[in-house]
């Protein structure tokens, strides 16, 4: 029976297994005093599914996260274990009132420790198995050894901190535990048992295999890993291909259950865009995808640029020449299958674990994650098992000493590493390290600042980033720029209210009492003092404007557009200025400016319309009313300046409707029924 078999393998390694679990919590040890990042919130603190009471009817017939049906994915065992670890959290939590804030104690961080600690046991025993079947004459001292080796290698390799130390990252630990889980249930047919003596190890690699895909869709690969893995370990396909036939149909039957359940629950439902919409076409996100290989592998060998996010750029000469790479790697891996199997099984395992997150199949909704490397690390870990139990006699006992140094080594790159995983601030710094050209890192740096209430640096790294999204890609700008806007629209106004400093603080009092001739003395000597002090800047504008004085004003809000050149409320207040001091070209620069950087702005729009009435442009100023209207149909003034607009067109009946419309939504507006009035005077005496 396969637990038999369990025990068999693992039973007596209890030495070994123990120098793995030390070296677990060696690495991820900083974890365990971490807190909700990245997208920890949405899919624990605030999913219905777990911080409610658990359903695990609705577990199982739900979406992951359930707030988001368009991405079409469906992992209930990881809903699940979040719900089994929710009892550890704050009762105002538990009962469903988490946020982004809450605190994550350190049980949800400690079960995925134990996993990946479990993850790296089934590999340990998978290794076994494996190098049994390939080496038969191999003394059992070098194959406990090689496969300790890859096990421990695994276990604190860098590049699986992300599923490690993210909350959410379990989903990618738990189907690995599944799919190795099943592989080795398939190693146990191995040697070849009396007929029907295999089923039970078949069930349960069916069974595991089942619970991988429940676990993360890209499991969906575990029977093609099978054949790789089997053809390792020595099996006899010409003799022995028959007795695969009733493992495949169950795989086959899992598949089709899987395949059903999932069309129940996203019927209907439209799958969202992926990473590459609007950005490419496929055959660039084929080399794209190239380039992602090739780095990825980089990453594996070397540790180096590690990041929660990755800057993948469009780069065509760069996606040929990482085609090439892998074409020239594939090419050696079968040409050396003879002499060097391992290199094949390798590339070939590594290869096809990440199919079907790689976006050659497919796009997806993620261009390239460290995450996704968890699973393909572990057969690479293999293949360094059969590298290392195919060297003489005696090799590894001698090598060794370098190889625990390395772990070591490895171990405390894995520990720095956790320990930037240890709250959104350390994390996104990390990332702005590595990409310190690219917007979205420093936008979310910017993000988790303001929630630290670090409001200074928060608004310098959304400055930032807003100069950086202005080279992107127009979708990038339409998906990120809003909620930068509104980020920094906050901060404008909390700088502009409040400041750690006492003097600003008292020159913000006095504007407050209406005093702004004093606070706009005050606030140039303050500037004078600190030339870099956005909230002076800001009050000092806003003094300006109070006064009537534009001249002024303009100058301070074009210092501040100098600064942020991608706030259009700024420039927003830089048209009204130039509109008062009767520069009507600049005004209109500047509205478009700031609708331009700002879709939704539609006082900007409004003002546009009113800059066309005065310069006896009607028909334009009608374009820009109706524009503000459809963004605004809330404010009533709009549909007044539109129904002057058509006035002066001559279209006395439809301005006669719009005003209609206002009265019908706003019946106590009296300039619209005076206007409508007049207008309906002059219709009858015409």
């Amino acid at each position: 029976m396969p637990l038999t078999f369990l025990t068999r393998d693992l039973c007596r390694h209890a030495s070994p297994l123990f120098a793995l679990l030390l070296l677990a919590f060696a690495a991820y040890w900083p974890t365990l005093r971490a807190t909700w990042v990245y997208d920890d919130a949405e899919y624990v603190v605030t999913n219905p599914l777990v911080t409610g009471r658990p359903d695990p009817g609705a577990i199982f017939t739900s979406p992951y996260p359930p707030g988001h049906p368009d991405q079409h994915l469906y992992r209930p065992l990881v809903t699940l274990s979040f719900a089994l670890d929710s009892w550890s959290l704050p009762p105002d939590v538990a009962r469903g009132g988490g946020s982004a804030r809450s605190p994550a104690l350190p049980y949800f961080h400690l079960t995925n420790l134990l996993l990946h600690f479990a993850v790296g046991v089934v590999l340990y025993g998978l290794g076994l198995r494996l190098l049994a079947g390939a080496f038969p004459k191999a003394g059992s001292g070098d194959v406990v050894l090689a496969a300790w080796i890859a096990a421990a290698l695994f276990t604190v390799h860098p590049v699986g901190t992300e599923s490690v130390a993210w909350i959410s990252g379990r989903a990618e630990i738990l189907s690995a535990f599944w799919v190795l889980a099943s592989l080795w249930c398939v190693l146990g047919t191995l040697p070849q048992r009396p007929p029907g003596g295999n089923l039970p190890h078949f069930a349960a690699a069916a069974g595991c295999f089942g619970l991988a895909l429940l676990s993360k869709e890209n499991a969906v690969m575990t029977p093609v890993l099978a054949l790789i893995v089997l053809g390792m370990a020595g099996y006899d396909w010409k003799r022995q291909w028959r007795g695969l036939v009733p493992l495949y149909a169950m795989f086959a039957a899992v598949v089709a259950a899987y395949l059903a359940v999932r069309a129940t629950i996203f019927a209907g439902i439209p799958m969202e865009e992926t990473a590459f919409a609007g950005v490419t076409g496929t055959g660039m996100r084929l080399l794209i995808a190239c380039k992602v290989l090739v780095r990825y592998l980089g990453l594996i060998a070397t540790g180096w640029g590690q990041s929660v996010f990755h800057d993948v750029t469009v780069e065509p000469f760069l996606g040929v020449a990482a085609l090439l790479v892998l074409i020239a790697l594939g090419v050696a891996a079968f040409m050396l299958r003879r002499t060097q199997p391992w290199f094949l099984f390798g590339a070939l395992f590594f290869f096809v674990a990440l199919l079907p997150v790689s976006n050659l199949l497919f796009a997806i909704g993620a261009v390239m994650a460290e995450r996704f490397l968890y699973l393909p690390l572990a057969g690479l870990a293999l293949a360094l098992a059969v590298l290392l139990a195919g060297q003489a006699p005696g090799f590894l006992r001698r090598m060794l000493p370098v190889m625990l140094i390395v772990l070591g080594l490895v171990t405390v790159r894995t520990m720095i590493r956790a320990g930037e995983w240890r709250d959104a601030r350390r994390l996104w710094a990390s990332a702005v390290e590595v990409y310190p050209r690219s917007f979205l890192p420093r936008a979310q740096l910017g993000f988790a600042l303001k929630e630290e209430g670090r409001d200074m640096e928060a608004y310098a790294e959304f400055e930032k980033s807003m100069q950086l999204l202005r080279t992107q890609p127009e979708v990038f700008r339409q998906k990120f720029r809003p909620s930068i806007e509104v980020a920094m629209g906050q901060l404008g106004g909390r700088l502009a209210g409040q400041t750690d400093d006492p003097a600003l603080r008292a020159i913000h009092a006095l504007a407050k009492q209406g005093e702004y001739q004093k606070a706009l003395l005050l606030y140039a000597a303050y500037k004078i003092q600190h030339p870099e002090s956005i909230s002076a800047h800001y009050g000092l504008a806003d003094s300006y404007l109070r006064l009537s004085m534009f001249l002024e004003a303009s100058r301070e809000f074009l210092e501040l557009t100098r600064r942020d050149p991608g706030n259009g409320l700024n420039h927003g207040k830089l048209g009204y200025c130039f509109i008062q001091i009767n520069k009507p070209a600049l005004a209109r620069f500047h509205y478009q400016k700031a609708i331009t950087l700002n879709a939704g702005d539609t006082v900007s729009l409004a003002n546009l319309g009113l800059l066309e009435m005065r310069e006896k442009n009607p028909a334009l100023a009608r374009v820009y009313f109706e524009q503000a209207i459809e963004k605004g149909p809330h404010i009533p003034d709009y549909r007044m300046n539109l129904a002057g607009a058509l006035v002066e067109l001559g279209e006395r009946e439809k301005a006669a409707q719009e005003l209609r419309t206002l009265l019908r939504l706003w019946p106590n507006h009296q300039a619209a029924a005076k206007m409508l009035a007049t207008i309906e005077q002059k219709t009858r005496y015409r």
